[in-house]
């Protein structure tokens, strides 16, 4: 039987919207006769909804950059269980996620981990294929605060990249493998307004018997 998946994902920006960095490095000076100081690298990250350094929060985050989930290959929530510490993931036959944190979490339909895309809780298939991300974080334990009760767990948080407000770029990839499969996806930005408004997209089509 041939099956077929696509998905669409689009951010967009306007001037007011101000991308947050992704990270930001500080050195120290070498002094004569000592050995060069190394650098630190500071991940930032909005596990608490503002933009602060992962080393200043007081709970548990696992952060991962766009450029270390395109070389681990993660482009699914499935994906990720094998790079985190406490995190179990299983996908049931609808398609949905089976995820712990620490023991706890969602068992058929039972929500303990929220999913989140730009801040906004997926309420559908939190398994879907994702890809374009600026940043994915991991926080463990409690997020009712911040998150809502549904997240006794944890919470699971996909950020994507910004829009560029004056460039136009695109990248597209394809893939062919076993069972006649085919597999393309692609990003592409449109300055709809230079410097003013911007859409950026991401989808993917995967088929195969």
């Amino acid at each position: 039987m041939r099956t077929s998946h696509w998905s669409l994902i689009g951010s967009g920006a306007v001037i007011c919207t101000l991308a947050l960095p992704q990270s930001f490095a500080q050195s120290t000076q070498p002094v004569a006769g000592q050995h060069e100081a190394t650098e630190i690298e500071a991940v930032i990250v909005t596990a608490r909804k503002r933009a602060e350094s992962i080393a200043e929060i007081p709970e548990s985050v696992s952060a991962f950059s766009g450029m270390e989930l395109e070389q681990a290959k993660i482009e699914r929530i499935d994906n990720i269980g094998a790079h985190v510490s406490n995190l179990n993931l299983s996908t049931r036959a609808d398609g949905h996620p089976n995820v712990t944190i620490r023991g706890v979490g969602s068992h058929g339909n039972t929500e303990g981990v929220g999913f989140y895309v730009d801040g906004v809780q997926i309420a559908t298939d939190a398994s879907a294929r994702f890809g374009d991300i600026e940043r994915l974080e991991v926080l463990k334990g409690p997020q009712g605060t911040l998150y809502g009760g549904s997240n006794v767990g944890g919470a699971v948080k996909l950020v994507t990249r910004r829009p560029n407000l004056s460039k136009f770029e695109g990248n597209l990839a394809a893939a062919a493998g076993d069972e006649n499969t085919r597999d393309y996806s692609g990003t592409i930005n449109l300055p709809l307004a230079k410097d003013q408004v911007a859409l950026r997209l991401f989808g993917y089509f995967v088929e195969g018997d």
